[in-house]
């Protein structure tokens, strides 16, 4: 295992042991930037787990679940081959971070046996899922920059413009990139240079946990609208509509090709479209 990794989960190492010592559980494997210390950044990214376990197990792993859940930016997921084979048929994105970026922690053996009959694809279900995953990630954004919390503004706009440079490479037919290196390799090759300048710049502002302006969130909006080729209004058309509101934001998010502004006005729920 990279020194890069080991340093990261040590502050879960003792769980870790606990799981892989643990009878029923067949496998742990870690997924997402914590496998990738490059792309890792203290404080903003989730280390993700995956315990491999059989049905009827799952109840008897559900103690170690809990203990990993119950950390800050610690995601777990109970899973069993069954379910895996499923997500993977479906082509979820997942499937690829977990064939093709996880490090497995222990239980190589059992894991080599439950990828031996996984087959990557690509299907319409792969590019929706990313298509949602990008405006879903742009709305906590836009909800996080007008609730004024930086940092989660950031983080979620690179999540957002990642997942949909994602989309455009396998729309385009090059395989699905991971890595922060990747992605930028294959934006570059699609000939999306504003937009890969866009990236490594919120790659940059993440390691920094610099402040976004406004009319940066604006320009990637907007090249969220080219990749997806979905209408998207920009940062400053909520801006303009929430300024003299007074009242607190709940959420924002995506519907029917607008913003929708959830918040509480008079003891009201009311909600303000921006189309």
């Amino acid at each position: 295992m990279k020194l890069g990794v080991q340093r990261i989960l040590k502050r879960i190492e003792n769980i870790l042991a606990e799981a892989c010592s643990s009878p029923s559980i067949k496998s742990v494997i870690i997924i997402g930037s914590a496998s990738r210390p490059e792309d890792y950044v203290e404080g903003l990214s989730d280390i993700g787990i995956i315990l491999f376990t059989t049905q009827e197990e799952k109840d008897k792993a559900k103690h170690i679940w809990w203990k990993l859940i119950s950390i800050p930016n610690i995601t777990a997921t109970i899973m069993t081959e069954n379910i895996l084979a499923e997500i993977c048929r479906n082509g979820d994105p997942l499937c690829f971070l977990i064939v093709k970026d996880s490090i497995t922690i222990c239980g190589e053996d059992e894991l080599d046996k439950i990828f031996k009959n996984i087959k990557l694809k690509v299907t319409e279900n792969t590019l929706q899922l990313l298509k949602q995953k990008s405006i879903a990630s742009l709305g906590l954004a836009l909800t996080s920059f007008f609730t004024n919390d930086n940092l989660m503004a950031l983080n979620h706009s690179y999540h957002a413009l990642r997942s949909a440079i994602r989309f455009k490479a396998l729309e385009k037919g090059y395989g699905m990139p991971i890595s922060d290196k990747q992605v930028i390799e294959v934006c570059t090759i699609l000939g999306l240079r504003d937009i890969c300048w866009t990236y490594q710049a919120l790659i940059e502002y993440r390691k920094q946990k610099a402040k976004l302006k406004l009319w940066q969130l604006d320009i990637i909006c907007k090249a969220i609208e080219y990749l997806l080729r979905e209408k998207i209004p920009s940062a400053s058309s909520v801006y303009v509509k929430i300024r003299n509101l007074g009242t607190p934001i709940g959420i924002i998010r995506y519907e029917d090709k607008a913003w929708k502004i959830e918040l509480i006005k008079n003891g009201r729920r009311i909600s303000i479209k921006v189309s």
